[in-house]
């Protein structure tokens, strides 16, 4: 049962990280699961004490990307308005349970001075992000493209472990999210491959930056994190309000983005109330 739940968080987990703008990391904090993957992969002890935990929620997470990608690219297409609220709706529930991790020593002046940052940091990404950022699906691979899908997989699955902050539109701002995407519908192993041993490289190294900062630093560093988590709300109102395909009026689309909104909130309530077994 344990092990199915783990696959389940997986896929959730999965989904969020190839929609551009939703952090993975936020979610795994949303599930209540973000403190035990650092601790689970902060070092090779770790991992193998662990090893049930990462293999289910790895399964899940594969699951949840191959199954699901276009799914999620329909969705964003054609219906990005309804389909924004609800993931909206899920940060919203998630911002008291991370006030919580940090309440006690939130109102000094050094941590009030990180969440300012990393809110204006989020803000400002979130901007620049609204240019037209054109890029075309790479189909002839040399060594300099290979370097560079490594390279960009490595950097944004540091920042996919970072809540509120997406590894997806790290991808996309390097020009390379229609290509890996193509790549997962397609089955392009070499492409695949090297995304694979970046985002291997890159979650191990951001884990244990994490894991570092969380132990030594954690007021601070969940201060830090509700600023990106909040700035991330900020850059999905930004894209619906940018979207030249949405037009936000009173229809049914927009009712429907407001019950999901709610249902979103009320889902990252509960997750977030719902402890991980250890």
């Amino acid at each position: 049962m344990l092990f199915l739940k783990n696959i389940i968080y997986g896929i959730i987990l999965g989904v969020s990280n190839i929609i551009p703008g939703v952090s993975g990391g936020t979610i795994a904090v949303v599930l209540n699961i973000y403190d035990k993957i650092i601790s689970s992969i902060a070092s090779f002890s770790s991992i193998k004490k662990n090893f049930c935990f990462l293999i289910s929620l790895g399964i899940g997470c594969i699951t949840g990307v191959f199954l699901f990608s276009s799914i999620i690219n329909y969705f964003l297409n054609n219906n990005l308005l309804s389909t924004s609220m609800l993931f909206i709706g899920i940060i919203v529930g998630s911002i008291p349970m991370i006030y919580i991790k940090c309440k006690s020593k939130f109102f000094n002046i050094k941590n009030i001075f990180i969440f300012s940052f990393f809110l204006l940091l989020m803000i400002i990404m979130s901007i620049f992000s609204m240019s037209n950022i054109k890029e075309e699906v790479i189909q002839n691979i040399n060594l300099q493209i290979s370097l560079k899908i490594l390279l960009v997989s490595i950097i944004s699955s540091i920042c996919m472990i970072i809540p509120g902050i997406s590894g997806s539109f790290i991808i996309l701002l390097f020009g390379l999210y229609s290509t890996i995407i193509m790549a997962i519908n397609q089955m392009n192993i070499l492409i695949l491959s090297l995304v694979v041993v970046g985002v291997l490289i890159g979650i191990i190294f951001g884990a244990k930056l994490i894991g570092y900062l969380l132990k030594r630093f954690m007021e601070s560093t969940y201060s830090a994190i509700l600023g990106l988590v909040i700035g991330s709300i900020f850059s999905m109102i930004l894209e619906i309000l940018t979207s030249s395909s949405i037009d936000i009026k009173m229809n049914l689309e927009f009712l429907i983005g407001i019950f999901l909104l709610i249902i979103g909130v009320f889902l990252s309530y509960f997750f977030s109330n719902y402890k991980v077994e250890k």
